[in-house]
């Protein structure tokens, strides 16, 4: 049986390779593909039949969806290739020349991996792909022949909305954390610069995730802190984690050990804490202070 018909003008060898490869997706679910291929007055013909004996709705769904997927990427391609530049220089014309090219590398890598780690942006990049591969699918439905060049053409303008808003979200994204490493680099140079008024602090993590701020000999330096932040001022909002961070922006030691860092809750503070203070910082899990906090967790 004759599944689809594709024609491309410009025969891309990664986009025939992806087709070639349905006879491998599909035999591991039990499904006999064959492809054909022809060249015709310029065209690349490829012909995709299947055996009548396995063909059912479900494996017509599956086979739309693979063949969607490939068609997205195609549409990716001509996305990255003719549209990012011109859309950031006329929206984001601030952003510098490695800039763009930072974030054309992001849109790529976004758009045709399925590996990244997820979070809130990702899900909502993976949310605007499928939607897009389901219109496609819609696409391929009602249609037995596809010309790919002319569905990138005449198709393009109906999801160009949807992709440049996943381009917006990478943008959104890369600015933020340009920022934060430029924050970074700021509390990096002020440690670097300023005399340290303490040698050594000890930011102990009890199996709560709670912290203890602490000296060398064992003194709670933490509240100190406190006091001198709040100043008398009850309104002022401010996490444990924000002043742990003032205080060791503050005092610069010359030296920052943080016990069990396991235990911690937000590793983002462990993280911004690495950046910031370098060879400055070490780890031990091993003192009586952790040892003492690992007993508990067993009791």
């Amino acid at each position: 049986m004759l599944l689809l018909t594709l024609i491309k003008d410009d025969t891309r060898e990664y986009l025939i390779e992806s087709i070639r490869e349905a006879r491998e997706y599909f035999k591991v679910k039990n499904v006999k593909v064959g492809i054909s291929e022809s060249i015709e007055n310029k065209h690349h013909i490829i012909k995709v039949y299947c055996d009548d004996v396995n063909y059912d709705d479900r494996f017509r769904k599956m086979f739309n969806l693979y063949i969607g997927n490939i068609l997205f990427k195609e549409l990716v391609d001509e996305f990255c290739s003719n549209n990012i530049n011109k859309y950031l220089t006329e929206n984001y014309y601030f952003l510098r020349y490695e800039d763009v090219i930072e974030i054309r590398k992001n849109v790529e890598s976004v758009m045709q991996k399925e590996n990244s780690s997820m979070d809130e942006h990702m899900i909502y990049y993976m949310n605007r792909k499928n939607d897009i591969i389901d219109e496609i699918v819609e696409f391929i439905e009602e249609n037995e022949v596809i010309n790919i060049n002319g569905f990138i053409t005449f198709r393009m303008k109906q999801f160009i909305s949807q992709l440049e808003g996943i381009l917006e979200k990478i943008v959104e994204k890369f600015m933020v954390e340009k920022e934060y490493d430029e924050f970074i680099k700021l509390l990096k140079y002020f440690i670097d610069v300023q005399e340290s008024k303490i040698d050594e602090v000890h930011i102990i993590i009890n199996n709560e995730g709670k912290y203890a701020v602490v000296d060398k000999f064992g003194n709670d330096i933490l509240q100190n802190l406190i006091s001198e932040l709040y100043d008398g001022n009850a309104n002022i909002q401010v996490t444990m984690e924000d002043l742990i961070i003032s205080g060791l922006i503050t005092t610069a030691p010359k030296k920052l050990i943080i016990h069990c860092v396991d235990n911690c809750q937000n590793k983002e503070i462990i993280e911004t804490i690495k950046k910031v203070f370098g060879d400055r910082l070490n780890f031990c899990n091993e003192c009586i202070r952790c040892k003492q906090i690992k007993s508990i967790n067993k009791i």
